[in-house]
C-alpha cells in the first residue's frame, strides 16, 4: 500500500540514507494498517456475538414481563372485573363508538370505502340508540 505509493516516487531520490528511512517508515505504516484491519474484523465479530447475547437476554426478560402481565385488566372489548353498576353496558358501548370512529378514520386514510361505509352506518345506528340512554335498563332488548 504505502510501498507502492511513496517508494516509487522516492526511488528517484539520490540519497540512500533518506530512501532507506522512508522505506522502513512505509513498511511500518503498512504493518500498522494490517494490524488495524485485523483488529477491526476481530471487534466486529465480537460485537455481533455480543449483540446476539444481548438480544436473547432482552427477549427472555421481556417474555417474563409479559407472562407476569396483569390478568383481567380493563379492555373495551372484553370487560372483566368491572363493577356491576347500572350504566356499565352504556359506558362500554360509548367506548366502542369512540373506537369505531377511530377505525373509520383509519379506513378513510387507507381508501377502504366498503369498511368506511359500513362503519359510518353502524356508528349512526348506535349513536341513535345511545342518545337518550343513561342506564342499562333503558337499552332496547336484542
Amino acid at each position: 500500500m504505502c510501498l507502492k505509493k511513496k517508494c516509487s516516487i522516492m526511488s528517484t531520490n539520490k540519497d540512500d540514507l533518506d530512501y532507506s528511512n522512508n522505506l522502513s517508515s512505509c513498511i511500518l505504516q503498512d504493518l500498522r494498517e494490517v494490524r488495524h484491519v485485523k483488529r477491526l474484523t476481530e471487534l466486529t465479530k465480537n460485537d455481533a456475538a455480543q449483540s446476539k447475547k444481548l438480544e436473547a437476554a432482552a427477549i427472555s426478560s421481556r417474555a417474563k414481563q409479559v407472562d407476569n402481565g396483569s390478568v383481567g385488566s380493563f379492555s373495551v372489548w372484553r370487560p372483566q372485573g368491572l363493577s356491576t353498576s347500572s350504566d356499565t353496558n352504556v359506558r362500554i358501548m360509548r367506548d366502542q363508538l369512540i373506537m369505531a370512529r377511530a377505525y373509520a378514520n383509519m379506513a378513510m386514510t387507507h381508501n377502504d370505502a366498503r369498511l368506511l361505509r359500513d362503519l359510518k352506518y353502524r356508528i349512526r345506528e348506535n349513536t341513535k340508540v345511545l342518545e337518550d340512554v343513561t342506564v342499562d335498563s333503558q337499552l332496547p332488548r336484542g
